[in-house]
């Protein structure tokens, strides 16, 4: 499906390793992300930088290639965010950082899901991380699933 066509079909997705634009600011690469943002009648809007990730609002003047991976990989993820999407498609959010980061990456999108009511499919190799606000997770080896669990808790989404 065209990417125009999966967002207005609200549909947001997050490739692996999270693509940005490097050449531009932070700033300017959020600005682009926003103008694609659906309206929607009782959702709330992301109207600035650093809605989920507050940090990234003291880089929004740097070159978005100058940043670390987190970094990159936070402002991509805000920059699906900021479009507002009814289902998100996340593939490895948190492939290639810290566990501290990829901790705070998988809480932010937690947080964002419950706040926004919307949905999340996340593709993701650390299963521990995953499971942490999973509602159901499907577990897959070699191809085949291994398992599968629905978590049907109040305090998950």
């Amino acid at each position: 499906m065209p990417v125009h066509t999966r967002q207005k079909a609200g549909i947001g997705f997050l490739v692996q390793g999270g693509k940005v634009f490097p050449n531009l600011t932070v700033a300017e690469n959020f600005e682009i992300a926003q103008r694609h943002r659906r309206t929607t009648g009782d959702a709330p809007a992301i109207a600035a930088l650093g809605y989920v990730f507050p940090d990234l609002q003291r880089y929004r003047d740097a070159r978005a290639g100058l940043l670390s991976g987190g970094q990159r990989q936070m402002l991509a993820i805000e920059m699906v965010l900021v479009q507002q999407p009814v289902l998100s498609l996340m593939d490895e959010p948190t492939g290639g950082l810290a566990e501290d980061l990829a901790l705070a990456v998988i809480d932010a999108l937690h947080n964002y899901v419950l706040y926004n009511r919307s949905g999340l499919l996340l593709v993701e190799q650390n299963v521990t991380l995953a499971r942490r606000w999973a509602t159901r997770v499907l577990e897959l080896s070699d191809g085949t699933v291994a398992s599968l669990e629905a978590n049907q808790t109040e305090d998950k989404a």
